[in-house]
């Protein structure tokens, strides 16, 4: 069976409902709910997230998740979805309960925040095949603090922070890692780095590639153009 790439979509955390009662998956993006703008926009919508079953949602128990399923269900018939009875301690380990009900160890696992628009020309799957590839984070310009941010040293990543501009390089919001044992070895390792790793007591997944920057593999830089920071408007 050929590699396909399994994707994880976490959305349990705090924001899920925003202030105003409505939710922020469903919050309009040119006409369309943000959910379905940022996914649409994925090159690799089509293949591997459409009607596959390989896409995980990851949600928390709320009185509006009930109704959000049914959207999910109507829009990804065959896509799986896991649902936490509390909030956890950031997307890092919300993701990983995702990524436990996935039925392929050796296949590569993006985890997209869908909050951040973007057109990506790069094929990233082909990238994560590269036996020296350990994951591929997109990025654009910015120097906004509200963002993660990677440094980068032709074309690899070689440091990442949380909401600390140590560069140019801002983190899309998309995260890729080669396959289940290596996004598992960041989590990890972030665990054992929680003093210096997670901002404001929370595990955030780009902090994570600390972990594979030495020894894992490369982790390839690929910038994103034509970017609609979606989040800058859930953060005033």
């Amino acid at each position: 069976m050929t590699p396909q790439l399994q994707t994880i979509i976490p959305l349990a955390g705090p924001d899920f409902i925003l202030p105003d009662g409505s939710l922020k998956p469903l919050y309009p993006v040119d006409g369309e709910p943000l959910i379905m703008r940022a996914l649409q926009s994925r090159p690799w919508y089509e293949k591997s997230i459409k009607n596959s079953e390989n896409v995980v949602f990851v949600l928390r128990d709320t009185s509006q998740t009930p109704r959000f399923k049914q959207f999910l269900r109507g829009h990804f018939p065959n896509c799986r979805i896991v649902t936490s009875s509390h909030l956890t301690r950031g997307a890092l380990l919300s993701a990983a309960a995702g990524v436990a009900v996935l039925n392929h160890p050796e296949w590569p696992v993006c985890i997209d925040l869908v909050d951040i628009i973007y057109k990506i020309d790069t094929d990233v799957e082909r990238i994560l095949s590269d036996d020296d590839c350990a994951g591929v984070l997109p990025w654009f310009e910015s120097d906004n603090p509200m963002y993660s941010y990677l440094v980068i040293d032709d074309d690899n990543v070689t440091q990442t922070a949380e909401k600390k501009v140590i560069s140019h390089h801002a983190s899309a919001g998309t995260y890729f890692f080669k396959d289940m044992t290596t996004y598992f070895h960041a989590v990890s390792e972030s665990m054992q780095h929680a003093e210096d790793w997670t901002y404001n007591n929370v595990f955030f997944l780009c902090p994570a590639y600390n972990s594979l920057t030495s020894g894992r593999g490369k982790i390839k830089a690929v910038q994103v153009t034509d970017v609609i920071p979606v989040s800058k408007m859930f953060h005033k």
